[in-house]
């Protein structure tokens, strides 16, 4: 029988087995490697495997060498030493190594007496109590495997008769019997063929139940034949809910054009020079708030973007040309569901709010309220005029501000290339509207 017998330590050295170990950083203990350990160790021809950075330090403090808890610095120290080829263990650690070996020896080999002491002794004077008891345990555990084999009727005797005869012989102990019977009669029960089928009725009884089969039959042949019609009324039912998405399709074919006019006819203000002339105007067809706007709605792109800077153009109504610019601007920023906005448009500098940002791009005009100044000089308090902005989706915009019961109306683009953030914060909106900067 092996024992195991415990290290000799001194501090952080610990000595058992014939090898010394030295504990480092994390409670983790090394013995000490060999010179052509080490040397294996560095070889990459040899492909050992790469060690943990405290083993490096076990092994520095091993040879006496600066330690370091970084494992590349305590690699290069210990690669360097085994290449010059001076590695030697120090005479301190040695007489360490020297005492606990000879502590640890004295501790192993008064254990082994010990033991060998207590097995003689136990073999030289046996007990005869203990050998009837023995005895007695034998018979007890047969009478027990008995009732055992009542509960759970077991019935193959011959597996039992020879666990029986191995209790007998002291071989075996009751617990561990009880757990080899159980099992056997798990096994047995798996290992049983399936019951014998149902003995066959009599030509008699298979008459008397004749009609009922046919009976049956003929119930389920009914079923069956009541089934087409159900799949017809379903395929009925399917044309009936189909048509009315044939009229919406062919509804929306049939709808008016965009209020807007073409895509295309909106100038590209983030690639045209402000130089040149504006071209013409594109009028709109449809009257705001007309019944066919929910039918151009459904033609437009998505909205995208709103915050951020928008390139305009102004046109003033007939007569009043002086009033329009083809330089015009709105830079717009979210605020939750609140949208804010700063503009330059015609003779108008201002901001306007509106409580309800929009979600998808629309032509019903979105109403808003607006203040600022003219380059005239006149203020213009926080008001609901009618003036009003629509988004048409893809960075397009447009509308119309009441300005001396005139509209100016203007129109343009989201510049390209802009950031998802607008260049003016929501904060800062909201404390010049309070301020009235621009009435």
């Amino acid at each position: 029988m092996s024992v195991v017998i415990p290290p000799a330590t001194q501090d952080a050295w610990s000595f058992s087995g014939g090898d010394l170990y030295v504990e480092v950083t994390g409670n983790n203990r090394h013995r000490r490697a060999t010179v052509p350990e080490l040397k294996a160790q560095f070889d990459t021809a040899d492909g050992a495997k790469d060690l943990p950075g405290h083993w490096y330090e076990a092994q520095l403090i091993h040879y006496g060498l600066p330690p370091s808890k970084t494992k590349g610095t305590a690699e290069m120290r210990l690669f360097e030493a085994v290449s010059k080829g001076n590695l030697a263990v120090p005479s301190s650690i040695n007489k360490i190594e020297s005492d606990l070996k000879k502590e640890w020896t004295k501790r192993d080999r008064e254990i082994k007496q010990a033991l060998k002491k207590q097995t003689t002794t136990a073999a030289a004077t046996p007990s005869k109590r203990a050998t009837k008891r023995k005895a007695d345990e034998g018979v007890l555990g047969a009478v027990n495997i008995i009732n055992i084999i009542n509960i759970i009727n077991i019935i193959n005797i011959i597996n039992i008769i020879n666990i029986i005869n191995i209790i007998n012989s002291g071989n075996l102990n009751f617990a561990h019997a009880t757990f080899k019977l159980r099992r056997l009669a798990l096994l047995r029960r798996r290992r049983e063929p399936p019951k014998s089928p149902r003995r066959l009725r009599s030509p008699r009884s298979l008459r008397r139940q004749s009609p009922r089969r046919r009976k049956g039959h003929r119930k389920a042949t009914t079923e069956k034949a009541k089934a087409p019609p159900k799949a017809k009324a379903t395929k009925a039912e399917t044309t009936i809910k189909k048509e009315p998405t044939a009229t919406r399709k062919s509804a929306v074919k049939a709808a008016a054009p965009s209020p807007r006019g073409p895509k295309d006819s909106i100038p590209q203000y983030g690639t045209t020079s402000y130089d040149d002339p504006p071209p013409p105007y594109p009028s709109s067809p449809v009257k705001y708030g007309s019944s066919s706007q929910n039918q151009g709605d459904r033609s437009l792109p998505p909205l995208g973007l709103l915050n951020g800077r928008y390139q305009l153009r102004c046109n003033a109504p007939p007569g009043e040309e002086h009033l329009s610019d083809n330089d015009s601007s709105l830079i717009l920023t979210l605020d939750g569901n609140t949208l804010w906005g700063k503009f330059e448009i015609g003779p108008l500098t201002g901001m306007f709010r509106l409580s309800e940002r929009p979600y998808q791009s629309s032509t019903r005009p979105v109403y808003l309220t607006w203040q600022g100044r003219d380059n005239q000089g006149g203020e213009h308090g926080a008001t609901d005029d009618g003036s009003f902005i629509r988004f048409l989706g893809d960075g397009e915009v447009d509308g119309e501000i009441n300005f001396y019961n005139s509209m100016l109306e203007f129109d343009g683009r989201r510049i390209s290339g802009q950031n998802t953030r607008s260049e003016i914060s929501a904060a800062a909106m909201r404390n010049m509207w309070a301020r009235g900067d621009y009435c």
